[in-house]
């Protein structure tokens, strides 16, 4: 068994070196938010964010196979994506305050694609105040070289006014909860560009009622189909895209060919060094379509490896 765990680890890591990295902890691996700028503040009277560096009730949660439930939605507080840790902005008292989590980090400049996923699940109380007064919560990104945020990639999630996926909460008719849902950020036009994402949520404007939300970022940045390698003579193989999103649309590479639609498409007999596109369809006025490709590749390559009968080590 030891043999073979060391085999996967150098598969692991032969993949790791050939696509771009990350940045390091965007997704809270390392159980801290090492790399992140906490800010922390209050909300003004026009809904603008009052926000300063400094430690406020950002939290983090672990998945430990038995996550905690929100209270509110019910739903696990930490992302369905695989990843051993999400964050918390907010929580549920009021009191007109503001918190944000931001991340500055450089485009790579060797990635053919390079896009950021990241998972949320929002939280909010519903008043019957105007929309700017609403609790809410945003996420955008701002291009530091350009000095301007990027269009496609802002979201804006109010209290009420018929946003879709929100649902009214069985503990409390008025508070309003969207579950967890996927958002893609397409960056792959910005390399070498210094970029800022920017995660804030606030209460309502007048101090009355909360608003919070959890969110996760998938650390894999380039190619996040899974599924592509296979061990022949396999006659089927089946791609998966990321959960979350409206919609998937499957192609052939160049698009030549539509093939089907859902989250993950089977393939019969397949071919190595073929390739395949799936689009990413978001939920309304939730971001924009975004493409992702992959190409079938073989787990037969020769690797020549000695390996003792045992291995013992330290506890």
């Amino acid at each position: 068994m030891k043999p073979f765990l060391f085999l996967l680890l150098l598969l692991y890591t032969a993949t790791a070196q050939a696509q771009p990295q990350c940045p390091p902890n965007i997704g809270f691996e390392d159980g801290t938010f090492s790399h992140w700028q906490l800010m922390t503040g209050t909300v003004s009277s026009d809904g603008t964010p009052q926000l300063l560096m400094a430690n406020g009730e950002h939290r983090l949660y672990r998945d430990n196979g038995r996550p905690e439930l929100d209270p509110y939605g019910n739903f696990p507080v930490t992302a369905p994506n695989g990843s051993k840790y999400s964050a918390r902005l907010g929580v549920d008292q009021p009191g007109r305050k503001a918190e944000q989590l931001a991340y500055v980090f450089s485009v790579p400049t060797n990635a053919d694609a390079f896009s950021i996923i990241f998972n949320y699940a929002i939280v909010l109380q519903n008043p019957s105040h105007q929309e700017h007064e609403q609790p809410r919560f945003t996420v955008k990104v701002f291009n530091e070289t350009r000095a301007e945020y990027i269009e496609c990639s802002s979201f804006d999630f109010v209290a009420g006014y018929n946003q879709p996926g929100f649902l009214v909460s069985q503990l409390a008719d008025s508070v309003l909860y969207k579950p967890w849902s996927s958002v893609s950020i397409n960056l792959s036009t910005f390399k070498g560009e210094r970029v800022r994402l920017e995660f804030t949520v606030n209460d309502c404007t007048r101090g009355a009622h909360f608003g919070y939300a959890y969110f996760d970022v998938v650390e894999k940045c380039s190619n996040t189909i899974t599924g592509n390698v296979f061990c022949p003579p396999g006659n089927q193989l089946t791609l998966n895209a990321p959960g979350g999103f409206a919609d998937y649309q499957w192609h052939t590479g160049d698009f030549s060919r539509k093939l089907g639609s859902g989250s993950n498409y089977t393939i019969q007999q397949p071919v190595v060094g073929d390739s395949f596109a799936v689009e990413l369809v978001p939920f309304a006025y939730l971001g924009c379509r975004d493409t992702f490709y992959t190409r079938i590749a073989s787990s037969t390559e020769p690797m020549n490896l000695v390996v003792p009968d045992s291995i013992t080590g330290c506890a």
